[in-house]
């Protein structure tokens, strides 16, 4: 399998607003759903007519945030991201074993989402580096 895009546009979620808890319990928020949902939905669009992957995977993700949210972390809509992925791109998302993340400033908030390029690891490209 080779390269496979995946460009959501819409609202995005992190982490930290996508789940709630008291009491000892935790639950994902609508907003979580939708966003897991939405980006789910591009992947399917992206993988129409290829197989999951399932060797080791290099993922890159950058996010484009509108202007006045350019200072949220970096990281917090990764996790979800990555985990609506499952089952779609991949198995699992443990065996993405590379990851690069960036994020950008979006000019019109209907440019605000999230792209990926997810792509298999070589070995012979893993053992080269560790070198």
């Amino acid at each position: 399998m080779s390269l496979v895009y995946i460009d959501y546009r819409g609202p995005i979620v992190s982490t930290n607003a996508a789940y709630r808890g008291g009491r000892g319990r935790f639950w994902m928020t609508e907003a979580g759903k939708n966003f897991k949902e939405f980006v789910a939905f591009e992947a399917k669009k992206a993988m129409r007519g290829k197989d999951r992957l399932n060797a080791p995977i290099a993922v890159s993700v950058l996010i484009d945030f509108w202007f006045a949210r350019t200072n949220s972390d970096i990281d917090g809509p990764v996790k979800l991201v990555l985990d609506s992925l499952n089952g779609i791109v991949w198995e699992d998302d443990k065996q993405v074993v590379e990851l690069s993340v960036g994020k950008h400033r979006a000019l019109r908030p209907k440019d605000v989402g999230v792209a990926l390029t997810v792509s298999p690891v070589l070995v012979e490209a893993r053992e080269r580096r560790a070198l």
